[in-house]
């Protein structure tokens, strides 16, 4: 559950009020399947959605199965008001390059048509979208022009940016948001794919950008004394007294 703009709490596309009363359940717009990973209600009334958008398409003369991400944003209507879909903005080549999958996935996992695997949308600071793909990283989206901005981390390919003081860089993470324009938090969830990147241990990590040098400096990091490790899932939230929640996620939760 997260709580929304609106005071209720979402799972899924449902809405429950503060006393779990169940209040709606949401439609995706343009007849496109709702990613569960995420959904918002925002303080405009409209709402943030994610979907995963499928495709046949020709790869280095083949035929290769391609599911990509795709992000809408509504009005308090229902009416969409923005549209993202990620074939729109990367090259086919760039989205099989740029996808990272487990060292341990056999070769028909390799192979899986899922380059991105989209797990947070939500508003930044300044008026514009992030996203975070687990197959991909972090990316900041130009709301007016569905333009990226700046691509950050995770698979290196996908990556603009140089990690000063943090070579272990993140992972496969969850719930990525920008509590300041280029200020960036995460749960780092680092499955075992890098292990010339550091042992993998879950964390949450927030990290402040530099757009002009092109820089990533970690400015806080919290590892449970990096005893736990947490393969899928996982959230993040700053909150108003300064303090920081964590959900340490349930897929493979367990010690490295």
């Amino acid at each position: 559950f997260d709580i929304n703009a609106n005071g209720h709490m979402v799972f899924g596309l449902s809405e429950v009020d503060k006393s779990y009363r169940f209040v709606r359940k949401n439609t995706a717009p343009h007849g496109y399947t709702a990613d569960s990973h995420d959904f918002k209600k925002l303080a405009s009334g409209g709402s943030l959605f994610l979907h995963k958008l499928r495709e046949i398409v020709w790869h280095k003369g083949h035929q290769v199965p391609l599911q990509v991400a795709a992000v809408t944003e509504t009005d308090r209507k229902g009416t969409v008001i923005f549209e993202w879909r990620a074939w729109d903005h990367y090259t086919i080549d760039e989205l099989m390059r740029f996808s990272i999958v487990l060292q341990s996935a056999g070769p028909s996992q390799r192979r899986k048509s899922d380059k991105m695997h989209p797990n947070s949308a939500s508003l930044t600071p300044d008026g514009h979208h992030c996203y975070s793909f687990r197959q991909m990283g972090v990316v900041k989206v130009n709301r007016n022009t569905g333009d990226v901005i700046w691509r950050f981390g995770g698979s290196t390919a996908n990556n603009q940016f140089r990690f000063v003081n943090d070579p272990r860089g993140f992972a496969h993470q969850h719930d990525a948001k920008l509590t300041k324009p280029n200020t960036v938090i995460m749960f780092d969830n680092h499955p075992y794919a890098y292990p010339k990147r550091g042992p993998s241990y879950s964390r949450m990590v927030e990290y402040t950008l530099d757009p002009v040098k092109m820089t990533a400096r970690k400015t806080w990091e919290y590892d449970a004394g990096k005893n736990i490790f947490s393969l899928g899932n996982g959230a993040v939230n700053a909150l108003p007294n300064g303090n920081r929640g964590i959900a340490w996620g349930g897929l493979g939760l367990s010690p490295p």
